[in-house]
């Protein structure tokens, strides 16, 4: 009876390890936190990103909220172009860019603050 026992305790350690085993792996995330030089946030700011090196749009886009905030997660490791256009702020057009490197399970806060007035250009008006 005692081997019985053993044996259910071993069947179900191993059952259960193969289920923890196959986990998908966690998201990364990022989250932008838009400002002006004056560390105001920026609502309403458009953020995409795109693959590194080969600069191709990745869906994962959209506007920051009242705090100048915008989280997206990624299933995927890579390097990011992260661009940032404010198509009216204070009556100025406004860009920024900078590079984020994903890691698997974390959340990357990538403060940027964009103080430069912007040509009208984005990665794709840049390949015409």
């Amino acid at each position: 009876m005692k081997q019985f026992g053993l044996i259910l305790s071993v069947l179900f350690l191993l059952i259960t390890g193969s289920f923890t085993a196959c986990e998908e792996p966690e998201n990364a995330g990022v989250e932008m936190v838009i400002t002006d030089p004056y560390d105001r946030a920026i609502p309403n700011a458009k953020v995409s990103f795109y693959n590194l090196p080969g600069n191709l749009l990745i869906e994962a886009q959209g506007f920051t909220n009242e705090s100048g905030r915008f989280y997206a997660e990624f299933a995927f490791l890579a390097n990011l172009r992260v661009y940032v256009q404010v198509d009216n702020y204070q009556g100025q057009r406004l860009v920024g860019e900078t590079e984020v490197n994903l890691v698997r399970g974390e959340t990357i806060e990538v403060p940027m603050e964009i103080p430069q007035l912007a040509p009208p250009t984005t990665p794709e008006e840049e390949e015409e």
